[in-house]
């Protein structure tokens, strides 16, 4: 019985996911490799550092040294291990980061090294040398050689307070920051802290953080510090000046632009006439950045200038950059994982609806799920793929307690 004959088949969904999948993936291919054909050139005649090494830094981090030097090397993506790996090298030549040698950037890098050692406390340090050793090609590893010595330890921390007569807790407090900066951090095998100008600028900024923030808004620390090299030993003398207490002057607030200025006022947390306190001032400024509607914050004190008279009720300069309060937002997506999508976003916000910093929201989601494609089928999907739609809706509304 003679056979009927064989008609030939349209494509079907399975032959046409397959070349969209297969153009994708090529695509791709292609686009990487065309990014990755603009590598970064060097001008001509470079020499390229591969590495930079501290030699002799062992009381001192080395890492700690190199942060303050220009002479750095060459930064390659994870850590060079793409470098000469077929197809990943693009990625390497793409994301390269050279650094050139320069001798006379060398030569103040090692007097960039003897002051950092001096500001750690370590006055006997010298850097030997700046080695430039040849690798491969136009490349170099460069070593600089330090001895560092002994460092200078801080025997002794004198404060003077002219207040603390008149007000227990605020030498208390510093009392407090003092006995601690004398006691730590201890080094292992040394018997008292090394002497670290950071830290010594730091205490001073503390103590009067503290003045201020217990009202001395004109507070003052001066220091001064005595080093004996032989003996390899450091005396710090404070004198801590607070002056009169203050209180809160007028409040100006500028830049609100169409947002209202008594939630503003409120989120301050202060007012006229109250005492005083610089921590005050620095919530009030976490305070306005919660409210979400200002991109620039500046609260500032208006001090009297030195050598006046002094003002002891502060006025205080609010400064805002508003944000804009209403915001169209669109854009396309994609997922794959369990399941193989693309959809869109389109949503409006308003952050003052209706005044009073109410805030509402409407985000659409529309989508298109490729059912039942997956990560785990999409280089060889099923013959059947049905393409469903879906779509989100959420709406949001926020009343300001205040």
């Amino acid at each position: 019985m003679p056979r009927p004959p064989v008609r030939p088949r349209s494509p079907t969904g399975r032959t046409r996911t397959n070349s969209m999948v297969r153009a994708f993936v090529l695509l791709l291919f292609l686009a990487v490799v065309s990014s990755g054909c603009t590598t970064k050139a060097l001008p001509a005649g470079s020499v390229v550092i591969d590495r930079v090494d501290v030699v002799g830094a062992e009381k001192v981090d080395g890492d700690d040294v190199e942060d303050k030097i220009a002479t750095a090397e060459t930064k390659r993506a994870l850590w060079g291990i793409l470098e000469g790996v077929p197809i990943f090298n693009i990625f390497d030549a793409m994301l390269v980061e050279y650094r050139t040698y320069d001798q006379l950037v060398l030569e103040r890098d090692l007097q960039r090294v003897r002051r950092f050692y001096q500001a750690r406390g370590f006055y006997e340090a010298q850097v030997r040398a700046g080695r430039v050793v040849p690798t491969e090609g136009r490349h170099v590893r460069v070593e600089i050689v330090v001895d560092e010595g002994e460092p200078v330890l801080i025997e002794d921390v004198e404060l003077e307070f002219d207040g603390w007569k008149r007000d227990f807790l605020a030498n208390a407090v510093m009392v407090g920051k003092v006995s601690a900066f004398e006691r730590q951090p201890l080094e292992d095998g040394e018997p008292l802290p090394r002497f670290d100008e950071d830290r010594y600028d730091a205490l001073k900024e503390g103590l009067v953080s503290a003045l201020t923030a217990l009202g001395y808004a004109y507070a003052e620390v001066e220091g001064e510090v005595s080093v004996d090299l032989a003996k390899r030993r450091a005396k710090i003398r404070l004198v801590a000046k607070a002056h009169d207490k203050c209180t809160f002057g007028p409040i100006t607030i500028e830049g609100l632009g169409e947002i209202p200025e008594r939630p503003v006022r409120r989120q301050l947390g202060f007012e006229l006439g109250d005492p005083y306190s610089s921590n005050k001032l620095e919530e009030a400024q976490f305070h306005l950045a919660e409210l979400g509607v200002f991109g620039s914050i500046e609260i500032r004190p208006e001090l009297s200038k030195k050598g006046g008279p002094r003002r002891t009720d502060v006025p205080v300069t609010v400064r805002l950059s508003p944000v804009e309060l209403r915001e169209v937002r669109a854009g396309v997506g994609a997922g794959v994982g369990a399941r193989v999508e693309a959809h869109g976003i389109l949503g409006w916000e308003d952050r003052n609806f209706l005044g009073g910093l109410r805030r509402f929201s409407a985000d659409m989601r529309p989508g298109l799920v490729f059912f039942p494609l997956q990560a785990a089928n999409l280089f060889s999907p099923p013959d059947d793929i049905l393409f469903v739609p879906e779509a989100e809706l959420r709406l949001s509304f926020t009343q300001p307690s205040f």
